[in-house]
């Protein structure tokens, strides 16, 4: 179990994403991609362990969730990067693998997440249904 953010493998990911596209974005010439696709692979390292932070299954599954959305947002940028030639095709597909395994991880983080939000719901009704202790009147 972790005991920080730095421990779990799909913030890991994102970092290492978010450090390869500040390497293969520094000579675009175009400000706007190239802030768009920063700000998104930083966003989702940020928003794991911001996630993680919160501490409660509810919020860890929110912020995963939105960690998964700023991944598809540099899948997406990848693509762009590579129609308009700002990145090489070896550099577009060296980001487009990191990033699916930054996705990948996350993804299986979010399902583990939601499994376990599951139980701590079914061990609440449970509790919920159990009889109340009678009073002893004796």
């Amino acid at each position: 179990m972790a005991k920080r953010f730095e421990d779990l493998a799909a913030w890991r990911f994102c970092t290492e994403l978010c450090q390869r596209v500040e390497e293969l974005t520094g000579e675009v010439g175009d400000p706007k991609f190239r802030s768009q696709i920063r700000e998104a692979a930083e966003s989702a390292a940020a928003l794991i362990a911001e996630g993680f932070a919160r501490f409660t299954t509810g919020e860890m599954i929110r912020y995963l969730r939105m960690a998964r959305g700023e991944l598809a947002e540099v899948q997406n940028s990848i693509k762009r990067g590579l129609r308009y030639k700002y990145l090489s095709s070896s550099d577009a597909e060296s980001l487009a693998n990191l990033a699916g395994r930054a996705m990948g991880t996350t993804t299986n983080f979010l399902k583990a997440k939601l499994r376990q939000a599951e139980e701590e719901e079914a061990r609440t009704q449970k509790r919920r249904r159990r009889p109340k202790p009678q009073a002893d009147d004796g």
